[in-house]
């Protein structure tokens, strides 16, 4: 059975409180001596077992959010603000309280490299009404950890939080160090074909943003 890791009590793995400006970490042991992870592993096993992942943002999705966390609002695991190296790197931003004002943030980060013109129907384009779920945000192959052909633990939540559903697909596509060619994001866009529509509007924005950050 997989192990969502640090376990969900321990969330957030890094959170910034936005009245104290603080950081905090929390952490736990993970025995690794005979795990692995990352890309090689493709090569070296079947590319079904990493298709497990999706089960378990399944599972994820169903997570309800807690008291503190208005309905609808795009924010970090408890209602702060969050990490997203997508659209700023390693700046906290939000939390905002809707999947409009983060869209509006989404074209903000765009602007520098791209002109209104063209930015304005993309954002007219850009749907407001994905459902808001618990979301990893960063579930690239070094992240799901590895016994055999087994799926132990997925690691690395400090980008994670209360995102638009298709979001998790946004991520993983665009993902740095991800070899394009591996198999990995053609069966990730089969496991969320419903998805791709609302990536590939994202990806009208990313793509003219590599390298800013």
């Amino acid at each position: 059975m997989v192990s969502f890791w640090p376990p969900f009590e321990d969330w957030p793995s890094r959170h910034r409180s936005r009245s104290s400006h603080s950081t905090f970490y929390s952490s736990a042991y993970l025995d690794t001596s005979s795990t692995s992870t990352g890309l090689s592993n493709l090569r070296k096993r079947c590319l079904h077992s990493y298709a497990e992942s999706a089960e378990y943002v399944r599972q994820l999705r169903l997570l309800s959010r807690p008291p503190q966390v208005p309905p609808g609002a795009v924010c970090s695991l408890r209602g702060a603000p969050f990490l997203d190296s997508r659209i700023s790197g390693n700046q906290p931003l939000g939390p905002y309280p809707s999947e409009s004002t983060f869209n509006d943030r989404l074209v903000i980060a765009a602007n520098p490299f791209m002109d209104e013109g063209l930015t304005t129907p993309i954002r007219a384009r850009m749907r407001n009404d994905h459902p808001i779920v618990f979301t990893h945000g960063d579930l690239a192959p070094r992240n799901i950890m590895m016994r055999g052909s087994e799926i132990v633990a997925i690691v690395d939540w400090e980008e994670s939080g209360w995102m638009p559903e298709h979001w998790e697909l946004v991520k993983l596509m665009w993902c740095t160090g991800m070899e394009k060619n591996s198999g990995w994001a053609q069966l990730m866009l089969d496991k969320f074909a419903h998805e791709e529509e609302s990536w590939k509007i994202d990806k009208e924005l990313s793509d003219i943003m590599v390298g800013a950050f």
